[in-house]
């Protein structure tokens, strides 16, 4: 498989869990566990995601076409998402900051899909572009043995 057909689907699965999470996190939930534990969740799939994206897609785009201002556009994303959901998780350690909590988790929600809808109207086509097929059905057999471990 093509790395940028694994990530795609990747954000198919993220954008079902960002579903699901817009429609209990403003009304349905009422405690701190209830925020805590798919907060921690997103936040360890979305690093998770990212750091595969940084090291292999954006590694293998800017060794083709040394650092270019797209690949630095979606690693700062990463680093923007990745400050929004430390956050969400910093603020649930005071019940009194749940609310901001929700809002923070809402809003890392909202930077994610315009972010990964940016990688697939722009990175990925580049990476089909610029890296091939081969190039790309090797780095999807690199993520998929990383996975593993």
């Amino acid at each position: 498989m093509k790395i940028t057909d694994a990530f795609l689907a990747d954000h198919q699965a993220l954008y079902a869990k960002f579903d699901q999470l817009e429609k209990t996190i403003p009304s349905e939930v009422k405690t701190l566990a209830e925020v805590r534990i798919p907060g921690a969740e997103l936040a360890a799939i979305l690093a998770e995601h990212a750091k595969f994206e940084d090291d292999l897609l954006f590694a293998a785009i800017e060794e083709k076409m040394g650092s270019d201002e797209s690949t630095k556009k979606v690693r700062d994303e990463h680093a923007r998402i990745e400050i929004l959901m430390q956050d969400v998780l910093g603020y649930l350690d005071d019940i009194k900051r749940m609310g901001h909590a929700r809002r923070t988790l809402l809003q890392a929600i909202k930077v994610a899909r315009a972010h990964f809808n940016r990688e697939e109207k722009e990175t990925f086509p580049l990476a089909e572009e610029i890296l091939g097929e081969e190039k790309l059905l090797e780095l999807g057999a690199l993520w998929e043995e990383m996975r593993k471990k």
